[in-house]
């Protein structure tokens, strides 16, 4: 690292914000090493793993898949926005249908949200929530609110 600042003739190397990684990198693992007590200290020695990310630049390959992530990151929000505002209506709907049936899942807007992001993930949204609403509440409704 000195090798470097002194080669960069010391104001250059500020310039690069992986210069500047480095130097917090650093910093922070030699506290670690001197003051071992200090809480979490230990932790932030983790960030050496992003040092991979240089690579990115230097490896062509590398480079267009990352380039090609961050150009597709404006239509991945709006799918996850638009999967949001369909979870946010079945929510509703779970909690004017459900909500007196199963209150741990459907009794406020945000435990329907968690419950949709159940069922949306499978994660056992057929044992944990559907089959009770069916068969245990007898709801017939709620075969196709959990199947659309």
């Amino acid at each position: 690292l000195m090798w470097n600042m002194y080669g960069n003739w010391f104001s250059y190397f500020w310039k690069s914000g992986w210069n500047v990684f480095d130097f917090v990198i650093v910093v922070i693992s030699i506290t670690s090493m001197v003051s071992s007590d200090l809480p979490g200290i230990s932790v932030l020695r983790l960030f050496r793993a992003f040092r991979v990310f240089r690579l990115f630049k230097r490896v062509e390959s590398l480079k267009i898949i990352i380039e090609g992530v961050a150009a597709s990151m404006p239509g991945v929000s709006n799918a996850f926005m638009i999967l949001g505002i369909l979870m946010g209506i079945w929510s509703i709907i779970g909690v004017e249908f459900f909500a007196d049936y199963a209150r741990q899942e459907f009794a406020t807007f945000f435990q329907a949200m968690f419950t949709m992001w159940q069922v949306m993930t499978m994660d056992g949204w057929a044992s944990n929530i559907a089959r009770p609403l069916l068969y245990e509440s007898g709801i017939v409704a709620a075969a196709p609110f959990f199947v659309s």
